[in-house]
């Protein structure tokens, strides 16, 4: 971890045109220099586990770090069963946790709300309850379409299922798939770790990327430290 401060002092060493003949002594330096305190160690690691699921980890390590969460740690758990319930086209439960986890979430992300409903419509469609499909989609579907009518094809992609008596093997099949669901699962998790204003990737794996690249441009640049 403590590598983060090469990306520091390569960032000031690029703009030097001679960086590359930077001597071990100053790289080391420049490391030093670095102010990097426990506290941020910590933030990083509970970062870590809370953007991957790891609720009782998380709450384990807060408590005995003494540290406030940048997210509520309820959250995390929560998110992962919002993800089995979506995997599993379980919709409505989804939504239901969401909504007890926190109400405002799809009013702040009407498109993934309109998602969720569609997904819940081809649901129902491939359960060949046609009338409960049509009604669903008059009242659930059409007001996101009303507010937003760039959602429309999509709207029209999931009636197309009603066009077919096997509905998972149409040309709108794809809309049933379990890539579909998972792909709206992520949809969803990214939705709820950016209305807490968390990025979807923990800073860690940022962090190590940016450690591989400057590692890679070492190399490159055939720099000796």
């Amino acid at each position: 971890l403590a590598q983060v401060c090469i990306v520091s002092a390569m960032e000031s060493a690029d703009e030097d045109e001679g960086w590359a003949s930077v001597s071990r002594e100053e790289w080391l330096r420049k490391l030093d220099s670095a102010d990097l305190f426990e506290s941020d160690i910590h933030n990083v690691v509970l970062n870590y586990l809370a953007v991957q699921g790891f609720q009782g980890a998380a709450e384990a390590f807060a408590a005995e770090a003494q540290l406030q969460p940048e997210v509520p740690l309820d959250s995390v758990g929560r998110r992962a069963a919002i993800r089995q319930r979506v995997l599993a086209g379980d919709v409505q439960e989804a939504i239901s946790i969401l909504q007890a986890l926190d109400g405002t979430i799809l009013l702040s992300f009407p498109e993934v709300h309109f998602r969720l409903r569609q997904q819940q419509l081809c649901k129902i469609i491939a359960d060949g309850e046609v009338e409960r499909a049509i009604e669903f989609a008059r009242q659930v579907v059409l007001p996101f379409v009303d507010e937003n009518p760039t959602m429309l094809p999509q709207l029209e992609h999931a009636m197309g299922l009603l066009a077919f008596r096997e509905a998972s093997s149409s040309v709108f099949g794809e809309t049933l798939s379990v890539a579909a669901r998972e792909e709206l699962a992520d949809e969803v998790d990214e939705a709820i770790l950016r209305f807490y204003d968390v990025q979807k990737e923990a800073t860690l794996e940022n962090i190590l990327k940016h450690v591989k690249h400057v590692e890679a441009v070492l190399v490159e640049k055939a720099c000796t430290i």
